[in-house]
């Protein structure tokens, strides 16, 4: 069975080239537009690794992380942001902990 990746974002174009890269490398991959997407998809799926774009509209990519890390401990989350501060990088670590 190969590992379940679910890549959120609300960019359209950095989602499907994404989730197409990594489908070409074997992974099953599935996609979220946004947080509440996101969040339902984790409650109702097993996901092993979320790569989540910190900015977007409604739930923002950290309040997601603190989500997940009460529904899915155990799925490992990468951040991808265009728009990074030495704030969000200190918060994003800080729910992890």
């Amino acid at each position: 069975m190969s590992e379940s990746i679910l890549i959120v974002d609300d960019e359209p174009v950095a989602l499907k080239s994404l989730s197409d890269i990594l489908r070409l490398e074997g992974y099953s991959v599935a996609s979220a537009e946004n947080g509440q997407v996101t969040v339902n998809h984790v409650r109702n799926h097993y996901v092993d690794l979320m790569i989540v774009d910190l900015r977007m509209p409604g739930i923002s990519g950290l309040e997601v992380v603190q989500i997940v890390n009460e529904i899915s401990p155990d799925t490992e989350i990468i951040l991808l942001t265009a728009f990074g501060s030495t704030e969000s990088a200190v918060e994003a670590l800080r729910l992890r902990i």
